[in-house]
């Protein structure tokens, strides 16, 4: 086969009905390209399993790959565009939407595959990373610009003028909202690892594209085809969005205390599993067991035993370690707690290199056999390493698991920092940022005892308890960061609609609901969608996210935002003479924006 270097001989099985045959290549995975892999290993064990035999593949070659999922993205394509048409109110708006949304993300994904043929290291994982957050923040951008051009449509303005208008309020929010995304996932580099770091790049890069498709396209097709969209008073569900936040608010301010005091609690009690929380990248154990690589892994490990799914593997460097050192050393290993055995060694062609292939007692996955690691790594001398996919994974979740609370803190504090800037409100940002922190919290939370502690599996179509996986934590933190982040933008932004009364600016942030609920139900749908997708990272992901969004929109931005405003009034804002971010619109011109409680 193409790239392979060698093929092991079989090793047999105590029972003698199994064999196990490792395949080596001379590339890395990573430049085999699509299904190429995984085909010529298909092709090569036909004829074999034509005869009877069963054959199943595992390793990272068949790990890496991944099916075609395009119908499930068709559903999930198909499920977006009619939620569009139901919350936009006609099949002309779901249509804009919908274009400004395919060109913003296909021109950021064209722009990124132009750098990386440039050179540019990026992820692998990057494109799928992009796309969804992509799609995520360009929902919410579309849905806010279109809300805005309806409503200066309802106040008279020609098409042209609303277009450019409703360019000019919502445009500027847009803008502050991706650039605080964007400035946001340039701080993952704080993990230290590559992988996070270069699809922080490449997301941050797709969406600013979506931002500018959106600033630039939506109001050129507005200006074109906007007579034919229905305005915003002509909808039975403004109407129903006006009567629900009148009500919503009034008891809001009726007890407001009772209201957040339950949504901190609620929200304090689904974050407490946070702190049990353990990563893994990639497991094959959580894996469908009509998937090959499940079938193979629970093979291995039933006739080898489940370290062979995972083995160490230990490198010497016979230049600078003694024969005696390493004889004496592997001796120690085999007599080290949690090592189950050690394969003959391997030298290379000049015999200045040693290899020595350690099987654990426990799975890849286990947190004992990170434990069995770290035995293994304080015996070694120097000259002596251990590598292997199992020991590269123990190190990514350990840095993960340290960083991420510095990794959310800082990338939430750069987000506040921002919005303070932009809004003049250090007050309300800081008390923002630090709801969005209590909500990622709760995220990580719900999806601790929904993965790590099992309660959900027969649900979700899983094994049994998996832990989390690391990647799936980052892209998870990533899509739900940037949606609270456009969801904060679009309330933060109505402090200075109308300033005359605290309740009534209460009112007026809550006036952004229709909006984000609109965002948040289409996000949630199409997420939940792509949930049934086998994969057990592209489930854990959009399980999380759909979660996340959740949490943030029922309990932050419907009850603790409204409530902080009404506790801190003025104290909130501090207007600075270098003069105000948005201009002061007249009370007449308030529900140009978005229809609020007050019509």
């Amino acid at each position: 086969m193409p790239g392979v270097s060698a093929v092991s001989t079989e090793r047999v099985s105590k029972a003698g009905d199994v064999a196990l045959v490792n395949v080596l290549y001379d590339v890395p995975i990573n430049d085999i390209p699509g299904s190429s892999g995984v085909d010529a290993l298909r092709q090569a064990i036909a004829p074999v399993q034509r005869s009877g035999v069963q054959i199943e593949l595992g390793g990272e070659v068949p790990e890496n790959y991944t099916a075609d999922g395009g119908t499930l993205e068709r559903v999930a394509l198909i499920a977006a565009v009619c939620l569009f048409v139901v919350v936009c109110g006609s099949v002309v708006a779901a249509g804009i939407a919908s274009a400004v949304q395919i060109l913003g993300v296909g021109t950021g994904l064209a722009l990124m595959f132009v750098i990386t043929g440039l050179g540019v290291a990026t992820s692998t994982a990057a494109p799928m990373i992009a796309t969804i957050l992509g799609f995520a923040v360009g929902v919410d951008y579309v849905l806010l610009y279109l809300s805005r051009f309806r409503g200066y449509r309802r106040l008279g303005r020609d098409v042209r003028t609303a277009a450019a208008e409703a360019n000019g309020s919502a445009g500027r929010l847009i803008v502050i909202a991706g650039g605080t995304v964007i400035v946001s996932l340039l701080g993952l580099r704080i993990v230290g690892i590559s992988q996070f770091s270069n699809f922080g790049y490449a997301t941050a890069l797709v969406v600013a594209e979506v931002v500018l498709t959106t600033v630039t396209v939506a109001p050129a097709v507005c200006g074109l085809v906007g007579h034919r969209l229905p305005q915003a008073d002509s909808t039975k569900s403004e109407a129903f969005h006006r009567r629900w936040t009148r009500c919503w608010a009034e008891k809001l301010v009726k007890r407001p205390l009772c209201w957040s005091v339950a949504a901190f609690l609620a929200l304090l009690l689904l974050a407490a599993p946070f702190v049990d929380m353990r990563t893994w990248p990639r497991d094959a154990g959580s894996r469908s067991t009509s998937d090959t690589v499940r079938r193979a892994h629970d093979l291995i490990a039933a006739n080898f035993g489940p370290g062979a799914n995972g083995p160490f593997k230990l490198i010497v460097d016979a230049r600078s370690t003694s024969f005696r050192s390493v004889t004496t050393t592997v001796e120690n290993l085999r007599e080290t707690a949690g090592v189950a055995t050690i394969l003959a060694p391997v030298y290379s062609a000049d015999r200045t290199a040693v290899v020595y292939v350690i099987e654990s007692t426990t799975a890849p996955a286990s947190e004992a056999t990170a434990d069995t690691l770290r035995r293994i790594r304080a015996e070694l001398p120097d000259g002596m390493y251990v590598t292997g996919l199992a020991p590269y994974f123990a190190d990514v979740s350990d840095r993960f698991v340290r960083q991420v609370w510095v990794l959310i803190l800082i990338v939430i504090g750069i987000a506040a920092a921002c919005l303070a800037v932009a809004f003049r409100a250090p007050l309300l940002a800081i008390a923002a940022g630090l709801m969005k922190f209590l909500g990622i919290a709760a995220t990580y939370g719900v999806l601790v005892v929904l993965f790590q502690w099992g309660w959900s599996a027969e649900v979700l179509g899983l094994p049994g308890a998996v832990p989390l996986s690391s990647w799936a934590a980052v892209l998870i933190f990533v899509i739900v960061f940037g949606m609270c982040t456009d969801y904060e933008v679009f309330m933060l932004s109505r402090i200075d609609d109308d300033c005359h009364g605290v309740e009534r600016r209460q009112m007026g942030v809550l006036s952004a609901s229709p909006v984000v609920i609109s965002a948040a139900t289409v996000v949630v749908a199409v997420f939940l969608a792509f949930a049934l997708d086998p994969d057990v990272i592209v489930k854990m992901t959009c399980v999380g996210v759909a979660v996340g969004i959740l949490i943030d929109v029922v309990a932050v931005r419907m009850i603790l935002m409204p409530v902080v405003m009404l506790k801190l009034g003025r104290l909130g804002t501090r207007r600075g003479a270098a003069g105000r971010t948005f201009p002061r619109r007249r009370a007449s011109q308030r529900s140009d924006l978005i229809p609020d409680a007050h019509h």
